[in-house]
């Protein structure tokens, strides 16, 4: 890990706005062509949710400023930084989070079971 320290009195002003946070986040909305992605893990019988998540994390992680965070009164870089997502429940009416470790999600991208030709 490293701390980071800035020389932008922009990037200062937005350390500072969001340091004062619970839980400070933000979210990104883009739209993305998933079709080769689409066909490519549907030719290796993988599952979409694990496979996207795999790869938006991996994606996001090669952004630097994407993997740091907010450590008691300083700015850290991790190497590597894990989702975490919302999540609704069965016991309730509202959301849970729900943290994944990349690591473990590569090792679930396994192919899905082959469904029975037999009717």
């Amino acid at each position: 890990m490293e701390k980071i320290h800035f020389s932008n009195p922009h990037r200062k002003k937005h350390f500072e706005f969001f340091r004062e946070m619970n839980h400070p986040h933000f979210n990104v909305t883009v739209p993305v062509d998933i079709t080769a992605f689409l066909e490519r893990i549907k030719d290796m019988e993988l599952s979409f949710n694990f496979s996207f998540v795999y790869f938006i994390t991996r994606a996001a992680n090669e952004v630097r400023e994407f993997r740091w965070r907010i450590r008691g009164e300083d700015v850290i870089e991790h190497k590597t930084v894990n989702p975490s997502f919302t999540v609704p429940t069965e016991e309730t009416d509202v959301f849970s989070s729900v943290l994944c470790h990349t690591m473990l999600m590569l090792a679930r991208l396994s192919p899905k079971p082959k469904r029975s030709q037999n009717k």
